[in-house]
């Protein structure tokens, strides 16, 4: 893989510029440079990877994650954060990688932002969350 600036200019090979990217990406630049396999970043990690980035859609940043995760999911445009749910169900079904759970709270009145209804019944507060995060943040 090659790498060019906006004004095609060549940066480097992914080796190369694989500090850079570290730096932009939060991605370990051994990762990046093949001295040490994808497969074996648990999924807390993989979830860092993605945090605080943004997409067009709700629904993409869960759709951008199939592949790190090597997860198959069918697409559903419109179903907006409710993507990232269902990409964390897969993962419950492929891995036995707990650190899956390893999410910190959101602050209060998150759940709005995240589209979430506060539970009318049941046995959660309307601030209180699953067990699954709601977002990769």
């Amino acid at each position: 893989m090659r790498f060019y600036d906006m004004n095609c200019t060549y940066l480097g090979t992914k080796p190369e510029v694989a500090n850079a990217l570290e730096d932009v990406t939060g991605i370990e630049a051994a990762f990046l440079r093949g001295a040490r396999r994808f497969e074996t970043a648990c999924v807390a990690t993989k979830m860092n990877w993605m945090a605080g980035r943004t997409t067009g859609r709700d629904e993409d940043i869960a759709y951008s994650m199939l592949g790190i995760f090597r997860v198959h999911s069918t697409p559903l445009y419109g179903e907006g954060m409710g993507a990232f749910m269902r990409l964390q169900d897969e993962l419950l079904k492929e891995t036995f990688d707990e650190s899956l759970f390893a999410w910190k709270m959101p602050g209060p009145d998150a759940g709005a932002r995240y589209g979430i209804e506060p539970h009318s019944r049941g046995p959660r507060a309307p601030n209180e969350w699953g067990l699954l995060a709601p977002s990769p943040d």
